[in-house]
Formats: C-alpha cells, structure tokens, sequence
C-alpha cells in the first residue's frame, strides 16, 4: 500500500475517527415489554445518562491511573433503569433516555420499568434514602435482551447513587455502607468481585472480563471498573470503564 487513504497518516495515535467515518452507535430497537409512554424529556440535573466506555477506547486512561486501586463490579447484560423523587411530581422512573410516564395499572405494553418499581416498592427505598438520591441500576431478566441468565422473572441491581443536591455520584464504600445501614441486603447492588490495583494492559482487561457470572451458570457480559474515590479523568469525564468479555460476544452473535 503507498498511502493511507483519509489522511489517516497525517492523525495521532488515538485520534478518534469516529465522525470522520461517520459512524454511529447502533442500539437495538426496544422490545415491546420495556415500551412505555414518555413523560418528558430525561432531565440530566436529576440524573445522569448512564453509560460506560469501552476500555479499547481509552488505553491511555490505564496509563495515566496506573497504580491507583479500582472496584471490579460484573457488567449485567439488560437495560439501564433510574429513579428518583421530584417534590412537586413525584416518583420518576427512567430508561437510559426518556422518562416514562406512571402505569401504575400496568396497561402500556406490559410497561417493565414501571412494573419492577411499583411492585418493590421502589418509592420507599427511595424516601429512606432521603428523597434526594436517585438510584441507577440494571433492569435484567425475563423479557430483557433475550435473558441470558436463564431467569423466570426480572430482577434489578444498582450500580450508581446519584446526589441530585450536589450533583455528584457517591463513592463506593458510601453507596455499600448506605445500603447496609438501611437494610436493603447484599443484592440491591451489582456482583462486587473484588479489586484491583491498576497495573493492567487493555488486553489483560479484557481476558480479565470473561468468567462466569453470579447470577447464573453462564458467561458473564464483563467488567465495570471504579475508583475507590469518585474521581474525573481530564478526557472521559467520570473516571469508569467496561471491559466487555470477546468469548460473550461471540457466544451471543454480537
């Protein structure tokens, strides 16, 4: 080959070429069980969106963090879910991107996220908590992506309080001491597998993410890794990342 074509000879090392390709992110469309009405738009004071970045995507992070200790957490394969009180209006429940509207009878296409938060009394957790953190987690199971885990009904586990009057995430071993304080038990949160001191290449990471999952006799999604302190990274923002088992993608075609 004599010459890269896009200029691409003429780019960085890690320069993100993702517009330059014009490529975008390809999610699947909704199944019928998690449609709902919308409210509103998703207000992004109240709660952030959730996401994490692929560490492929970010190899330098490892550098920059490197000898600093990160909670290892299993990446649950279903579809985000947050909550949270608003004073004027009441319980909210969100999916990754709209605010859905109350279906307290459950009429709107067997609405899930409605369905889970009304019946485990979600309001509750929520009001013990203070009415002034919103819960973000994994609504997983029956009817979700295909259920993977094999399980008869659907479950949720949160990975993230958000402090909507300071508008910051709380740390680990607060959210673990909160929950154990209020007596919400050991699977209100997300599989805690441990920790590691970061010392890792971005292919040690992604060995590191296949195994077996907690939930079930098969493969786990991967990893999310966190700071012991919540912390930011002057590229990624919220200094969080997944590691995506290859061994699980392959099994489930993606």
């Amino acid at each position: 080959m004599d010459s890269v074509p896009f200029g691409f000879d003429e780019l960085e090392n890690g320069f993100d070429v993702t517009n330059v390709l014009g490529i975008t992110k390809y999610e699947k469309p909704i199944p019928v069980s998690l449609r709902g009405r919308i409210r509103c738009p998703i207000s992004r004071l109240a709660v952030p969106k959730t996401d994490e970045t692929r560490v492929q995507n970010i190899p330098d992070v490892l550098e920059r963090h490197k000898g600093k200790t990160f909670h290892v957490t299993e990446k649950l394969d279903g579809t985000s879910m947050s909550c949270y009180i608003d004073p004027e209006t009441g319980l909210h429940v969100c999916s990754r991107n709209v605010d859905l509207a109350p279906d307290v009878e459950h009429k709107w296409n067997g609405d899930l996220y409605w369905k889970y938060a009304i019946d485990h009394n979600i309001e509750e957790i929520l009001k013990q908590l203070g009415s002034t953190i919103a819960i973000q987690g994994e609504l997983f199971g029956n009817g979700i992506q295909g259920n993977p885990y094999k399980l008869p009904d659907i479950y949720y586990r949160v990975f993230n309080f958000w402090d909507m009057t300071n508008h910051q995430y709380i740390d680990v071993a607060t959210m673990w001491d909160t929950v154990d304080s209020f007596g919400l038990g050991k699977d209100f949160l997300v599989p805690y597998l441990g920790q590691i001191t970061l010392d890792h290449s971005v292919d040690d990471l992604l060995e590191m993410a296949t195994g077996k999952s907690v939930l079930s006799d098969t493969l786990r999604e991967g990893l999310v890794f966190r700071p012991e302190i919540e912390s930011t990274d002057y590229k990624i923002g919220r200094l969080s990342f997944k590691a995506i088992s290859t061994k699980y993608l392959l099994e489930r075609g993606e």
